[in-house]
């Protein structure tokens, strides 16, 4: 991946759900993945279909490094989905009590 964004590939083409790179990374927890294409500052807070952000799904999946790599980019946690929660809401719903403090922490 680093080698494509190198070679100026878009980071911020999104799919038919509109999940972009930067919210699939953090989807399946890839801190490293999340670290590179941060570097490019695209679509840190882009929401797809159903309102999730990058943090949003790094907070479900319980991706705490992938969480506060976004957080220290300035990730919004204010932000919410189409069921009105935040970050720090989703990360509580799922038991991720220390991620949803981390969140708060930023707000």
């Amino acid at each position: 991946m680093a080698l494509l964004l190198e070679a100026r590939a878009r980071a911020d083409l999104k799919s038919a759900h509109g999940d972009t790179p930067l919210i699939l990374a953090a989807s399946q927890g890839s801190a490293g993945a999340v670290q590179a294409l941060l570097r490019h500052r695209d679509g840190i807070d882009t929401q797809n279909q159903v309102g999730d952000t990058a943090l949003m799904v790094a907070s479900r999946a319980g991706n705490v490094a992938a969480g506060k790599l976004l957080i220290a980019a300035g990730a919004s946690t204010s932000l919410r989905n189409t069921k009105r929660a935040t970050a720090a809401d989703v990360a509580r719903d799922r038991g991720f009590a220390a991620l949803a403090s981390a969140i708060d922490g930023k707000s």
